[in-house]
């Protein structure tokens, strides 16, 4: 196959495109062609493209428009995140019928989510050929300054109380973003700055990048992000601002340290050591995966047959369908054993392709546990069909999800239990072995991301947040949406089955938000969490907690109530959600004379006398209206 390649021309110099162009030259001839129009250069035509069978588009976005135009059988699109964040749906529907490869998860979505033939795939580089930092007895940094975004006074900012015994910052400014000084001398002094300026020769600036234990990431938005894959290879701590694609391979205080670009605060950099130590595996772990996609998947997207191949638009990816690989699981270490419990009520439509998504799980020691609240539209004749697959089950009424939950616990015998809806799926066949690979065996939690399918069809990653930190949160009164969002869900949670038997499982006084509770019970207790760092499961809209947003959200406050302090938990809900919700101390005929109970125990009362309630409304009240009031007079 005669193919042709074209690139962003300053990926030459920086090298960001190697890995692609030699992966390409595996497969098929190569003509490459750099394009230099974003320079006022020489651009490239879509007509000297059409005598090739494929051609590669690399990041040049007019040129990708072209093609689509004339041939756009031809043409695999390979967008940058960077590149294209700003363009909207009618830039891209010109595309509609071109082969997109996209390396930014949220790039994917959008794309999926306006019609477009979007495939995903994560990019990881081999950690084999890095050298390993191992030294943190030290602090020292390492910045390449590429726009003003970020340099040294965001560092300063961001490393305010740490002392640094060595820093290099590198000035090389890509093209277009100006220029920038060097710190004065004093600074230099003061911080034990050493000042390096670009250099097209890669060796020459290898030795101080080397050094460096912690590697601040030098843009807000990057396509792949090449250099700071490069520095997760090398054990290094990684800063990044919270921004794609870097937020799609870090997660904060777990394999690396994330801030806001817009509110910079002082990081802690205690745990530095063990932040690089867990970026080296999760490229360890990432490249294992990726050298299978290379291998079985990624052909059929750059190189389909002459019917093509159609992309998928069900659930279920087939980027996150993948056969089993024996190299994911750790060498001479016995896996625990796993309970899955699928928890049904009246859910004919769905039970078997849930079904179907834990019994093509590769994991070596796993049961099947169902637990059915008595259905009566045909659930059950479907149980009693696959009951070979199904280890243990049992089918008669119960008194909601939670209570099937905990019989589920009592009936399952795995060290873990991980319960998945009738609608849910895991999103890969390995979930499981990857949620383990790593996990230490004192773990009583181990925790992933999972991805949303909301009424629409959008996805949306959610991920999971350091548990720590959610508790930290919690228990400091800092509530906002991200820390509620970062909370695991449930099908995305692997919980030491004896603390469900023996801590009195899931709270009946909960219905919608149980499983908020009991972790945050246990982790009162002492219980700890392990955070895989993995997507591990896909569940749609249309559950109990969404028929139910009320209820769930009074759960949450309730909860937030038991584990952390009252005005900042208020503070958040009445700054969140709207007074029809009932949740919250605006509201009257909710909190006054209010008790959680467990039992016949008295957790915490709310009980407030009614003036001061009735105070507290009519002064929010007045707040907002006024506000609003006043805002149309000045708009006049």
């Amino acid at each position: 196959m005669n193919c042709a390649f074209v690139g962003h021309s300053h990926h030459k110099i920086t090298s960001s495109s190697k890995w692609f162009i030699e992966l390409l030259q595996k497969q098929a001839k190569i003509k490459i062609f750099w394009d230099d129009s974003w320079k006022g250069g020489k651009g490239t035509s879509a007509q000297e493209l059409l005598s090739y069978d494929r051609v590669f588009v690399w990041q040049v976005e007019y040129l990708a428009q072209q093609l689509a135009q004339v041939d756009p059988s031809k043409l695999v699109f390979i967008p940058m995140w960077d590149g294209v964040a700003n363009l909207d749906q009618k830039w891209w529907s010109g595309l509609g019928q071109t082969r997109i490869l996209s390396f930014a998860w949220i790039l994917h979505e959008r794309l999926r989510h306006w019609g477009m033939n979007s495939y995903h795939a994560q990019f990881f580089p081999d950690p084999s050929g890095f050298q390993v930092v191992e030294d943190f007895s030290t602090m020292r940094g390492y910045l390449w300054q590429r726009r003003l975004e970020i340099g040294w006074p965001q560092v300063a900012e961001l490393s305010k109380g740490l002392r640094w015994d060595g820093f290099n910052l590198h000035l090389g400014m890509d093209p277009g973003c100006g220029e920038t000084e060097a710190p004065g001398a004093s600074e230099c002094r003061r911080f034990n700055i050493n000042v390096t300026r670009f250099s097209r020769d890669r060796e020459e600036a290898l030795p101080r990048l080397n050094q460096a234990n912690v590697y601040f990431a030098p843009r807000s938005r990057e396509g792949i992000g090449m250099a700071f894959l490069e520095a997760m290879a090398r054990g290094q701590c990684v800063v990044s601002p919270d921004f794609p694609t870097m937020s799609e391979y870090i997660d904060h205080n777990i394999s690396g340290l994330l801030y806001d670009l817009n509110d910079l605060r002082p990081l802690s950099f205690q745990r530095a050591q063990s932040l690089g130590a867990a970026a080296r595996r999760r490229i360890e772990n990432g490249y294992c995966d990726w050298a299978y996609d290379v291998e079985h998947r990624l052909s059929e997207i750059l190189f389909p047959d002459l019917s093509g191949v159609t992309p998928p638009r069900t659930r279920q990816h087939a980027e996150l369908k993948r056969p089993g690989n024996a190299i994911l699981r750790k060498p001479n270490v016995v896996p625990p054993k796993v309970s899955i419990a699928i928890v049904v009520l009246n859910a004919a439509d769905s039970f078997e392709a849930t079904l179907d998504s834990v019994v093509e799980q590769t994991f070596e020691n796993l049961e099947i546990v169902v637990v059915d609240g008595g259905s009566t539209d045909g659930t059950v004749d479907l149980i009693k069909q696959n009951h070979v697959l199904i280890t243990r089950w049992v089918s008669e009424p119960d008194n909601g999800p939670y209570d099937a939950m905990n019989k589920a616990a009592c009936l399952a015998r795995g060290e873990y239990i991980i319960y998945m809806n009738s609608g849910d799926f895991f999103a890969s066949r390995e979930a499981v072995t990857r949620a383990f690979r790593n996990a230490p065996q004192n773990a009583d939690f181990v925790i992933g991301h999972h991805i949303y399918v909301a009424a629409d069809g959008t996805e949306e990653l959610h991920r999971a947040a350091e548990f720590d930190e959610t508790w930290r949160c919690l228990t400091g009164g800092r509530l906002s949406w991200k820390w509620l969002s970062g909370v695991p869900g449930h099908q995305a949670t692997f919980t030491r089955r004896k603390l469900l038997v023996s801590k009195g499982g899931y709270s009946s006084d909960f219905e919608i938000a149980a499983d908020h509770e009991f972790m945050y019970r246990m982790k009162k207790d002492g219980a700890k969490f392990y955070h895989c760092g993995e997507t591990l499961a896909i569940y749609a809209a249309g559950g109990f907690s969404f028929k139910r947003q009320r209820d769930c959200a009074q759960d949450w406050w309730k909860i937030a109530r038991l584990y952390g302090p009252c005005r900042g938990v208020d503070h958040f809900f009445r700054s969140k959600y709207p007074p029809s919700y009932e949740i919250g101390p605006w509201t009257f005929p909710t909190l006054c004379g209010h008790v959680v109970r467990r039992g016949s125990t008295i957790l915490k009362s709310c009980r407030q006398p009614a003036k001061r309630l009735n105070r507290r409304r009519l002064n929010w009240q007045r707040r907002v209206f006024g506000r609003r009031s006043e805002q149309k007079k000045s708009n006049g």
